[in-house]
């Protein structure tokens, strides 16, 4: 409706105002609001145009996303494991733990550090799955 609004405004208005009048317009059309009964509209709804273009925008806004990382979480708990290491690790409550290895002669991994930061261990989960 940002075509429809500039055709009316102008395309020099203020692109702010122009994007409220946009939402309102778009939110009438998807309300099926009478031709003619916008501004009676407008005066009515608590909040004015204000108000439209909030309920305009709580209306676009998708469900939320699944949190994708739990997802890759829930794969991984029935990954079939690489190897089983023994080691302490500081004390956490996070189920996965993101291991530093260096690599050796003969294929070999040397586990050098633990890594218990939940952020970290998120970004390499996506990216195990990715």
């Amino acid at each position: 409706m940002t075509p429809v609004a500039k055709l009316v405004f102008g395309a020099g208005y203020d692109k702010t105002r122009l994007t409220e009048f946009a939402a309102a317009l778009s939110w009438a059309k998807r309300k099926k609001v009478a031709p003619g009964a916008l501004a009676a509209t407008l005066e009515a709804f608590d909040g004015g145009l204000k108000g439209i273009v909030q309920a305009a925008r709580r209306a676009r806004r998708q469900q939320p996303r699944p949190d994708r990382a739990e997802e890759i979480r829930d794969r991984l708990r029935t990954a079939p494991a690489f190897a089983h290491v023994e080691i302490e690790l500081p004390d956490s409550e996070d189920e996965f733990v993101l291991l530093v290895a260096r690599r050796e002669s003969g294929g070999r991994l040397a586990v050098i550090a633990p890594i218990t930061d939940r952020k970290l261990t998120d970004q390499a989960i996506r990216k195990s799955a990715a």
